[in-house]
């Protein structure tokens, strides 16, 4: 499988399908992950640290795929991600709130398997759009369904 084919099925199956056990099957025992939020090592931290307790927070989360460059083993995602806020997230409860962010993530690949990727999408301010209700550039928030976005610098 290409490592753009990889990526795809990364992001279709890992969040838009909410499929822990492609998150198992993509990446290597030992892959390490680089975040805003640190550093993770294999499949069973990402779930642990990042994706249960994502969807737990945004079980309706779609992440749409804008762009993609493969280069050897190399591949980069340009995406934007929306979701609403209807669990606890990451020491914050539930608001009803609509966010809607922009993300990049560059993996490297080996033996069909992510062993290294680096995810950058602004966390900092998707927490406080959380917090206050208002945005940044890069963050769009909605205090209710059906409401107009909030302050969006």
């Amino acid at each position: 499988m290409s490592p753009r084919d990889l990526a795809l099925r990364w992001f279709h199956e890992v969040w838009n399908e909410r499929n822990p056990d492609a998150i198992r099957e993509m990446l290597a025992p030992d892959a390490i992950g680089h975040t805003e939020g640190g550093e993770m090592v294999g499949p069973e931290a990402f779930i642990e640290l990042f994706h249960r307790p994502f969807l737990t927070a945004f079980p309706d989360v779609e992440v749409k795929v804008n762009a993609v460059i493969e280069s050897g083993a190399e591949v980069a995602v340009r995406w934007t991600a929306r979701c609403t806020h209807t669990g606890d997230a990451f020491g914050i409860g539930a608001t009803g709130r609509k966010l809607t962010f922009n993300g990049v993530s560059w993996f490297t690949v080996q033996d069909d398997l992510f062993v290294e990727g680096w995810d950058h999408w602004n966390f900092s301010g998707f927490m406080q759009a959380l917090s206050s209700g208002t945005g940044t550039a890069s963050i769009l928030v909605e205090n209710a369904p059906d409401s107009e976005p909030s302050n969006v610098a």
